[in-house]
């Protein structure tokens, strides 16, 4: 009937404040660990999609569908028609097979043919390592017809082929790197007369093809089930920067555009990657009857020699990631973001036969 003094409500409003701070505080604290563990789940989100992606490249490079393996006997079962410019002796180097299909680079060596080292979007960031593989891709167009006097394919189907396409025919025996003229989708036909692409330097696709493409060696590919032709894939890897202040995995392309000139086109692949290491792991061929492994991993400006004649040739990768989280959740310091260092061991599957 005489209600609170002015203590006891003083009292009962602390009282309130502190469980009301308690609730706010627990909610906060909570809101707090749900963005940790958002942003830590998407980094790790983010490297498993790195590292599949990148692992499937390297597992998959100098793959000839047919079953040539990856070796320097190769170079006798390949040919390689594409120059730049295609009167010349000159491989470019997104279709340098003998040159290899695997190459790299170190930290500190730049590329300005391929994503020179700079700030822009897109350009490679100093300091970080590149990759680049040469394969033929996992999309098979089986051989129904051969005429190599015509300079023809005819495929089983064409669909997802066009005019200027970079592609790959191959049989038990033999392979050949060259370009697309024109694609037919009513004759499912496939031209590649040397007159009206930008880069055969010869109407033959017989391997070995000379370096200066004379006398070319004729092949009539089969049409008996073995014969296949498949987009030529490049991949160069890189960390570079992205359109929103941050760094980012790229894999840059090579497509022919609609002159049938190759352009490079970049790909952001992953978010928050902000350096890129890779060392390599090679065999001695020295001694072809006793292959020697090695039995240290060496950085890329190590080796010399990329080419598939080369005495010591790669057989593993281990790439290293740096990632980071989108948002400053660290809390030591606080307001930083989460980094993580990564790496993954990817063996080189088609040059197993190297292996002793």
């Amino acid at each position: 009937m005489r209600g609170f003094t002015l203590v006891e409500l003083l009292v009962a409003m602390v009282l309130g404040l502190v469980l009301i701070g308690g609730a706010l505080n627990m909610v906060l604290t909570s809101r707090n660990t749900l963005r940790v563990n958002d942003n830590v789940m998407r980094l790790q989100e983010s490297a498993r999609t790195a590292f599949e992606i990148l692992a499937r490249d390297l597992r998959e490079t100098g793959q000839i569908p047919c079953g040539i393996a990856d070796t320097p006997v190769s170079l006798l079962q390949i040919g390689n028609v594409i120059r730049d410019p295609k009167t010349s002796a000159v491989r470019p180097w997104w279709a340098d097979w003998e040159g290899g299909t695997l190459r790299a680079w170190d930290a500190a060596t730049d590329t300005p043919g391929i994503v020179a080292f700079g700030t822009g979007t897109a350009q490679r960031v100093n300091g970080t390592a590149a990759i680049l593989t040469l394969q033929a891709s996992g999309t098979e167009y089986t051989i129904q017809a051969h005429d190599p006097t015509a300079h023809e394919f005819t495929l089983d189907r064409v669909s997802g082929l066009a005019a200027n396409d970079l592609l790959v025919a191959c049989d038990l025996s033999s392979a050949a790197l060259f370009q697309a003229a024109t694609v037919s989708t009513s004759l499912n036909t496939v031209d590649y007369s040397a007159a009206s692409t930008t880069y055969n330097c010869s109407d033959n696709l017989g391997a070995p093809t000379p370096a200066n493409c004379a006398t070319v060696p004729a092949k009539t590919f089969p049409a008996n089930g073995t014969g296949i032709v498949t987009p030529l894939r490049m991949a160069f890897w890189y960390v570079g920067y992205n359109g929103n202040g941050g760094k980012s995995l790229y894999r840059a392309w090579v497509k022919p555009d609609n002159t049938g000139t190759a352009v490079l086109a970049p790909d952001e692949i992953v978010a928050g990657v902000n350096n890129l290491e890779v060392k390599l792991l090679t065999v001695d061929l020295t001694n072809a009857s006793a292959p020697a492994l090695a039995s240290n991993w060496v950085a890329p400006s190590t080796i010399t020699d990329w080419s598939k004649n080369a005495l010591n040739q790669v057989i593993g990768v281990k790439v290293k990631l740096w990632l980071s989280t989108q948002e400053s959740v660290g809390t030591n310091p606080a307001s930083v973001p989460i980094e993580r260092q990564l790496e993954h061991v990817i063996k080189l599957r088609n040059r197993e036969a190297l292996l002793p």
